[in-house]
């Protein structure tokens, strides 16, 4: 069984390499996304809502790729509820953040749409959180971060990266919080989710401090872990599973 474990790890770890020795090349092509609105739909993959520059009007060749960064900011959107949508299988970006966006714009996107993240996330209050789709945090680096600012996650949440998060703020989830790889620091926030599964036997840490960890499911498999290279940095585990009944 550790042989198998361990060729699984060392398989994981070269992909990883080959992965760093393919993207290195490429990282000086990294470039910054500003969402415009200025196609005729809201779609993520419709060229005319994106520019390569702030308050830029031409559209780029191609949506953004996990080397890119995304802007929703001040000058993003002209009325309000204007959306986002996430309308296909796997959009990707390197980091996402809304800072200065205005008139309370709506995230949107089917359950069947992935999201993935190969750096930080940073959401706002003045937003509406209305995708129904999945996250995966992907990086391969260290001090990425989470800000939801109050925002309710409403599908799986998976860190698939071998890097590091720091939550910013408290993280809620309707569904499962899932750990396949990496390094995640709650920062002594509070942390809900419906389930918490880690049961991969690669290398993963859950630094939670003070934080407090909250399974709103119920069952055997709301919390689930192997323990095989499996580190929890904590004194003392406070860990809270509430249960409902119908009546």
């Amino acid at each position: 069984m550790k042989t198998k474990i361990h060729q699984k790890l060392h398989l994981h770890q070269l992909g990883i390499l080959f992965l760093l020795l393919f993207l290195l090349p490429l990282m000086a092509n990294a470039t910054d996304y500003y969402w415009t609105g200025g196609g005729s739909t809201r779609n993520w993959n419709d060229l005319d809502n994106w520019s390569l520059s702030s308050g830029g009007n031409v559209a780029p060749g191609q949506i953004p790729t996990a080397l890119d960064d995304v802007y929703f900011h001040a000058g993003s959107f002209s009325t309000s509820n204007d959306t986002v949508d996430i309308n296909v299988n796997n959009a990707v970006c390197h980091s996402m953040d809304w800072t200065g966006a205005l008139n309370s714009p709506i995230l949107i996107g089917p359950s069947i749409s992935n999201l993935k993240i190969f750096g930080s996330l940073t959401l706002i209050p003045n937003m509406n959180y209305a995708y129904y789709g999945t996250i995966n945090f992907e990086s391969a680096a260290s001090n990425n971060f989470i800000k939801s600012c109050g925002k309710i996650f409403l599908n799986k949440t998976t860190f698939d990266g071998v890097g590091s998060w720091t939550l910013l703020d408290a993280f809620s989830s309707t569904s499962s919080l899932n750990m396949n790889f990496g390094c995640l620091n709650t920062n002594n926030q509070s942390v809900t989710a419906a389930s918490f599964c880690s049961t991969s036997p690669t290398i993963r840490s859950l630094i939670l401090g003070s934080s407090v960890m909250i399974i709103t499911g119920g069952g055997v498999t709301a919390f689930a872990v192997n323990y095989t290279n499996f580190v929890t940095v904590r004194l003392v585990l406070n860990f809270q599973m509430l249960i409902t009944t119908d009546g």
